[in-house]
C-alpha cells in the first residue's frame, strides 16, 4: 500500500518553504538550504547545504556547506565548509 499521507513532492521539482513570502527552505536530490532567506540569491545552484537564518544568501558557487546564522552569506569560493555565526 502506498503512502498518501507525506509533505513532499511527486515530481522532479524542489519542496520550498517561505516564510512572509520569503524563502526559506528548498530541499532536492542535490541542494538543501534550510532557514529565513538560506539561499536566497541562487536556489538553483547545486551541492550546497545551507542550514540557518542567512547562510549561504549571497553565494554564487558550488560545493558548500554553511551551517549557522549567516555562515558564508557572501560566499565566492567553491568548496567551502563553515559553521559558525557571520563569516
Amino acid at each position: 500500500m502506498a503512502d498518501t499521507s507525506f509533505l513532499g513532492s511527486i515530481n522532479n521539482q524542489s519542496l520550498k518553504f517561505r516564510v512572509n513570502n520569503i524563502a526559506s527552505g528548498q530541499l532536492n536530490d542535490s541542494t538543501t538550504y534550510f532557514g529565513y532567506k538560506a539561499g536566497l540569491t541562487n536556489p538553483a545552484l547545486t551541492h550546497n547545504i545551507g542550514i540557518g537564518s542567512s547562510a549561504l544568501q549571497n553565494n554564487n558557487t558550488t560545493h558548500n556547506i554553511a551551517i549557522g546564522d549567516s555562515a558564508l552569506y557572501g560566499n565566492t569560493a567553491g568548496g567551502v565548509t563553515a559553521i559558525g555565526y557571520k563569516r
